[in-house]
């Protein structure tokens, strides 16, 4: 398995290498068919873009599982895809180019892959000059994906430190947003952060001013249906570890208080409310829900964060009955192994804990776990933010990993499990 695994690298290695000669010349708005053979797996064709257009390429067939590749001129590689638009077709885009020429080299999965699949056969390829749908702050889209059009692209113009919050609904089909800056690299994205599989992307903090598309498409990119969308923007306040903060909360059910701090990575919180029944949920600086919890006076305790930068938490009144929450935001320590076995309380809210140890270079150690249920759990080991070791387990009552540490120093034993067990791990040397 690690023979082909290389030879599929090598394959792709090669297969990006500098564009040869293109054998056509495209302009923006155009298409063109074409015909993949054995001897003529790929065909490449020469874009001239002019500087700061949106354009989206598009690759489809019948015949074969379409790949696309696009190139700079001097044949560096900037964005490739299989199949995005569905139905095993490719689409590249919307994505900013500079003025200049770039190659579009057509081809297919199989050969791209250096696999067996058939990798012949007719194609079409177009060219598209980009224009999402303007949308504002505050505005409300109904919309409707079709089989022609199974994404739609909105555009608004954004300030660096706008809190924005994007919200995708539907009957039908399961949603899926991204948020896409100026040059079309994604910048967040949701699936199921509303009801349901509705979609709601955010709090999430802009980072820079300028124009953003919203790409709103179902999960897999093949539903069609119709569809309500919309974008606002939110108040937020600032704060730092140390801080308490009193918050309003009015009784408009649409109401909530947005709190937003900078953090870095491997720092541990303690989050706390208090004045009723609350909901707080943490977003991380990629606009997705790391954390949720509820109830009479909220807490999250030792929450682990995997990343650094703008984390946002939203406070909420699900009753509708405070007007006022008291917030405190404090750095914290993750519950260390080296002092005994350690409890954990899965729930939905709380489905992931990170607890840690001391390790020394050269040491086994061995992660004990058992659960007073059924339970599957997973496992990951890091030490300073370098990857360990993982496992998981399903449908377990017990089950031990041993693992010998690379390095001295702290290591930080991290485990999800959604069945709501109780689990007690414990740590031997």
């Amino acid at each position: 398995m690690r023979f082909v695994k290389w030879i599929l690298v090598l394959s792709a290695l090669l297969h990006a290498a500098v564009p040869a000669f293109a054998q056509e010349t495209l302009t923006v708005g155009a298409s063109v068919e074409g015909m993949l053979t054995a001897s003529e797996p790929f065909i490449e064709y020469t874009l001239e873009a002019k500087s700061g257009q949106h354009v989206v390429i598009t690759l489809t067939s019948n015949d074969f599982d379409s790949y696309l590749a696009l190139y700079d001129a001097g044949g560096i590689e900037i964005a490739t895809d299989d199949d995005g638009v569905g139905n095993l077709n490719s689409q590249i885009g919307p994505i900013a180019l500079d003025a200049g020429m770039y190659t579009i080299r057509a081809t297919s999965f199989g050969y791209n892959s250096f696999s067996s699949t058939d990798s012949s056969g007719a194609f079409r390829l177009s060219v598209a000059l980009f224009e999402a749908t303007p949308i504002a702050f505050g505005e409300l889209i109904q919309g409707e994906l079709t089989d022609d059009a199974l994404t739609a692209t909105f555009a608004f113009q954004g300030e660096a430190g706008d809190a924005i919050i994007i919200s995708m609904e539907s009957g039908v089909m399961d949603t899926y947003l991204t948020l896409r800056d100026a040059s079309g690299a994604e910048v967040a994205s949701n699936d199921d952060g509303g009801d349901g599989t509705d979609s709601r992307l955010g709090p999430f903090v802009l980072p820079e001013t300028g124009e953003y598309l919203i790409e709103a498409r179902s999960y897999g990119r093949t539903s069609t249906g119709r569809y309500t969308l919309s974008l606002s923007r939110v108040n937020v306040v600032r704060a730092e570890f140390g801080d308490t903060l009193e918050v309003p909360l009015s009784s408009d059910s649409q109401a909530a208080a947005y709190i937003v701090f900078e953090a870095n990575r491997g720092d541990v919180i303690d989050i706390s409310a208090s004045g009723g029944d609350l909901m707080l949920t943490l977003i991380d600086p990629f606009g997705t829900q790391q954390t949720s919890t509820s109830g009479a006076d909220p807490e999250i305790s030792t929450q682990y964060l995997h990343t650094g930068g703008e984390y946002t938490l939203v406070v909420e009144a699900p009753m509708l009955n405070v007007e006022m929450a008291q917030i405190t935001l404090q750095r914290s320590e993750l519950p260390s192994l080296d002092d005994g076995a350690q409890t954990l309380e899965f729930s939905f809210d709380a489905y992931e804990y990170n607890l840690r140890f001391t390790g020394q270079a050269g040491q086994a150690v061995t992660i004990q776990v058992t659960s007073n249920m059924s339970a599957s759990p997973y496992f990951e080991i890091t030490q300073s933010d370098a990857f360990v070791t993982s496992a998981s387990a399903s449908n377990v009552t017990s089950i031990s990993i041993t693992v010998v540490m690379p390095n001295n120093g702290d290591a930080v034993l991290r485990i999800s499990e959604y069945s709501g067990a109780t689990v007690r791990v414990a740590l031997t040397r």
